[in-house]
């Protein structure tokens, strides 16, 4: 099992590392924040939805590695999804953390459920994600 936890951890490093979508996006786009008061991270999404899909989503801040790899991750995963499609795996996401078991998620995500031996850093993983849902949540209730 030891080769497959090293590759879970080389993961999470890079996107640590190298960061995909880090920026901001330009105007017109929504926002949703996420902060982590337990260990100080903090993160901006800046996103995009054009005819019910989440086009382009790009974030900003500093937090610990799998904060930042969570995040960088969900700009990969979530990009080009109807928001259902989004939903719905937003919500896989989550559930991944609440039971003992491995979800199908794509394998980039999957190396995140490592955290779930470690509750205090779980919140690091989901609070991006977290963030992003209320916030389609909420400009779905706008609707």
């Amino acid at each position: 099992m030891q080769p497959l936890n090293d590759l879970y951890r080389e993961v999470i490093l890079d996107h640590n590392r190298n960061p995909r979508n880090f920026g901001e996006l330009p105007p017109p786009c929504e926002h949703a924040e996420a902060h982590n008061a337990f260990c100080g991270d903090k993160l901006n999404l800046s996103f995009r939805v054009i005819d019910q899909r989440l086009e382009k989503l790009m974030f900003t801040g500093a937090g610990c590695a799998l904060s930042q790899a969570s995040t960088s991750m969900l700009t990969e995963q979530l990009a080009g999804l109807n928001l259902a499609e989004a939903s719905r795996l937003m919500q896989q996401f989550e559930q991944a953390f609440s039971k003992d078991e491995t979800a199908e998620l794509p394998s980039d995500l999957a190396a995140l459920l490592n955290a779930r031996q470690f509750p205090s850093r779980t919140d690091c993983v989901l609070m991006s994600w977290r963030a992003l849902g209320e916030a389609l949540q909420q400009r779905i209730q706008e609707v």
